[in-house]
């Protein structure tokens, strides 16, 4: 999926888990410097940092 624009509940149903799932794991995944948030809360959007892109 290319879309930087999706929401936590539209992800939390494509994968077929809880929102807060979704948000905690966003969480770690940030506090493991792979996410990094661009933007604001609403307008914004999660980038995979360089060294972690495959």
């Amino acid at each position: 999926m290319d879309n930087s624009s999706v929401s936590y509940d539209t992800l939390a149903d494509i994968l077929d888990l809880n929102r807060t799932t979704v948000m905690r794991n966003i969480q770690i995944l940030k506090k493991a410097g792979i996410l990094t948030r661009i933007g604001s809360d609403k307008t914004g959007y999660w980038q995979v940092n360089d060294e972690f892109k495959g």
